[in-house]
């Protein structure tokens, strides 16, 4: 099970859905609630490295707020990152390996 590999040993859930219509070759997504806020914030620490190798991934679900403004600094970052600048989307704000908020120019 996908909670045993993020290093998850147990954690309630209070719902789990498909998302979307049946396509031809194509996976839907799985959309699952979790009852308890630190489930997800465990899961979410380990999925990227524990789930590298697999054919599937766990990203956070955004509110629309916080996907226009990731989606507003998208072609920076980019940039950023091929000059070796790390930054990460979290709390709605791109944030630097340490945390802190990057301003963008």
């Amino acid at each position: 099970m996908v909670l045993d590999e993020v290093g998850v040993q147990s954690c309630k859930i209070e719902r789990a859905h498909r998302d979307g219509k049946t396509v031809s070759g194509r996976d839907r997504h799985l959309l699952v609630k979790l009852s308890f806020y630190q489930d997800k914030v465990s899961i979410m620490k380990n999925a990227r490295r524990a789930l590298a190798t697999k054919d599937y991934y766990i990203v956070d679900d955004l509110t629309q707020t916080d996907l226009k403004e990731k989606r507003k600094w998208m072609k920076q970052v980019q940039e950023l990152y091929h000059n070796d600048v790390k930054l990460r989307f979290s709390g709605g704000l791109w944030r630097s390996i340490d945390g802190k908020p990057y301003k963008f120019e």
